[in-house]
């Protein structure tokens, strides 16, 4: 590994484990340890998806599409009509413990090989949660069609698609890519309802150490962000696992 990338991996390592870090440092790992990462992993997917803005017309999360759509106009109406109808699991991005292997490989590259990471981890759920944030404004294309990545804050937090069947107009279906559970533990809401999509959101990190997601219009300048500053709705934090 190139020893500036080993330098700012470690620098992120220290972050990582004080958490103190957000989505800037999050997205710079990703890009400066892309070309370290295996092609079909997650960490890969995530650094193409930085390296194409625009859009994004090949990867893990396309393939997924593919195959879920192809499911869902072949049965479509056994979606709506047969409650019994169990369709194929959706893989998307991958799975949290396919992330967590990701991130120890970049982190044993620059000299920490003894580190373990849990799912339910607070640093680690910190990281789903500004990779959430990070991939909420990018597009995958699939043949001509143009699919926005969509964020659902509720009971739990949820990076989705929504498919609209070819053959069947204003019949959808909802694609999760990735998934962090018990983030508003007192939303009755189940995800589907979509009370809250938050749209132009970054996870940025509090002085009283959590991190929230705010709008980029509250995000312009540099400042030490504190929770008495924002009105209810304006910040949608990532609270302590119970």
């Amino acid at each position: 590994m190139n020893e500036y990338c080993k330098h700012k991996v470690r620098q992120f390592h220290a972050s990582f484990k004080e958490r103190s870090f957000d989505q800037d440092d999050v997205a710079l790992l990703i890009v400066l340890t892309r070309d370290y990462t295996k092609k079909g992993s997650i960490f890969r997917e995530l650094g193409d998806f930085l390296a194409h803005p625009s859009e994004k017309d090949r990867g893990l999360v396309l393939n997924s599409v593919k195959s879920a759509a192809s499911s869902f106009e072949k049965d479509c109406r056994r979606y709506f009509e047969e409650p019994d109808f169990k369709p194929p699991t959706f893989k998307g991005l991958g799975t949290l413990e396919e992330l967590i292997t990701d991130i120890l490989i970049i982190f044993n590259l620059a000299g920490f090989p003894q580190d373990q990471i849990k799912e339910d981890d607070a640093n680690f759920r910190d990281f789903v949660f500004c990779i959430i944030f990070l991939l909420s404004t990018f597009k995958i294309k699939n043949e001509t069609r143009l699919f926005d990545f969509k964020v659902d804050y509720s009971h739990s937090l949820t990076l989705f698609i929504s498919y609209e069947s070819k053959n069947f107009p204003r019949h959808f279906a909802t694609l999760p890519v990735l998934f962090l559970g018990n983030v508003w533990i007192n939303c009755t809401s189940l995800f589907g309802a979509r009370q809250n999509l938050l749209k132009n959101h970054i996870a940025r990190r509090f002085e009283e150490g959590f991190l929230a997601a705010i709008r980029y219009e509250d995000d312009l300048q540099k400042k030490i962000l504190h929770s008495k500053d924002f009105e209810r709705g304006n910040a949608w934090p990532l609270p302590e696992l119970r």
